[in-house]
């Protein structure tokens, strides 16, 4: 049959796989080598009346199948009939190893999908890698026209998420931009964070941390201005109480409203021994350090001390090192003082 066969060429292969499989259920064809061929605008179709069967190619096969795998141009369909199709592409059991398109030239390749959803899975440690090798491409997430959501790691378990990150070898300069900076645009940028809190610009390296510095725009920047009693901290080079901070600080503004007491604390010592304890704590205290207090007693001796913080007992002086006289310091009264390195001075003092 098959000397026959190949002796006689494709029509009458085709007549006789078509009459063999046509007319006995069980019918199976054998060849050592097959070549379906045919002329030029011919068409070939495999399994055009298979309505419930299986067309199978290559089961036990261990060399290749290939499908338009030459030189001339061509569309090769899969499953594009107008029937709702289940599409498989290497889902047995094995380490399959599946590549679809090329980098080569112009190739271009498109995933579509309606609203049945898309869905890129895999196992629990696989490792997802999406454009490795653009250098000077751009990669987009999301339509220009899009109203959905798109989203990041949202799930329930512990995640670690890095946005233009770079090994520590890596100099690379990265510029990353969140959020819509078209003034005509009402966009809102919100960062939340639990209770592991929120850091920016917290390594080791020199930078610039701006914000809100925008030119010729009139902008509100509000810091902790909730109804909680929330502590901040701006500029604080050394956290302990003994040791003077690092750094500056700048406030420039045509106005400036301190609303609550500006390093204010009530005296919890006694007569000549004065406690003040602010909160947040200071740091230092360091030269030209300004604390206001509510005096517990008055001074009955011309060298009370005050100690701020637990920094020590520090003498208060007034006028540059002059002593006090005994009531410049009254049981109820205000006072401020101004530290000069070694020594509190009192700046209203209550007798001349």
């Amino acid at each position: 049959m098959k000397n026959i066969l190949k002796g006689l060429g494709l029509g009458v292969v085709a007549l006789a796989l078509s009459l063999s499989l046509a007319t006995n259920a069980s019918a199976a064809l054998t060849f050592t080598n097959l070549a379906v061929d045919s002329a030029a605008g011919d068409a070939l179709t495999i399994g055009a009346s298979n309505t419930t069967g299986t067309i199978a190619l290559g089961v036990a096969n261990t060399g290749g199948i290939t499908i338009g795998n030459g030189a001339t141009i061509k569309t090769i369909s899969i499953g594009s009939g107008a029937a709702v199709n289940t599409i498989n592409i290497g889902t047995g059991a094995a380490a399959n190893v599946i590549t679809i398109g090329s980098v080569t030239g112009a190739a271009s390749m498109s995933l579509l999908v309606g609203t049945g959803n898309f869905a890129l899975n895999g196992a629990a440690t696989s490792t997802y890698t999406i454009g490795a090798a653009t250098t000077t491409g751009t990669m987009t997430i999301g339509g220009t026209a899009g109203t959905g959501a798109v989203k990041l790691a949202e799930s329930t378990g512990i995640q670690s998420i890095s946005i233009g990150t770079v090994p520590a070898a890596e100099t690379t300069a990265k510029t990353i931009v969140i959020g819509n900076a078209n003034a005509a645009s009402t966009s809102t940028t919100t960062i939340h964070a639990g209770t592991g809190g929120l850091n920016l610009g917290t390594s080791a390296d020199a930078r610039t941390i701006a914000i809100g510095t925008g030119a010729a725009v009139v902008q509100t920047l509000n810091v902790a201005t909730g109804t909680a009693a929330h502590a901040i901290r701006i500029g604080d080079g050394i956290a302990t109480a003994t040791t003077a901070p690092l750094g500056t600080a700048r406030v420039a503004a045509a106005t400036v409203t301190v609303s609550g007491g500006f390093n204010y604390a009530a005296d919890t010592g006694a007569a000549d021994a004065a406690v003040v304890t602010l909160s947040p704590a200071i740091t230092g205290p360091a030269t030209g350090q300004m604390v206001s207090f509510k005096a517990v007693a008055t001074n009955l001796t011309t060298t009370p001390t005050l100690n701020v913080n637990g920094s020590g007992a520090k003498t208060i002086v007034k006028r540059g090192a002059a002593a006090l006289a005994a009531s410049d310091i009254l049981i109820n009264g205000f006072y401020i003082v101004i530290y000069n390195g070694t020594q509190w001075q009192l700046i209203n003092p209550t007798v001349n």
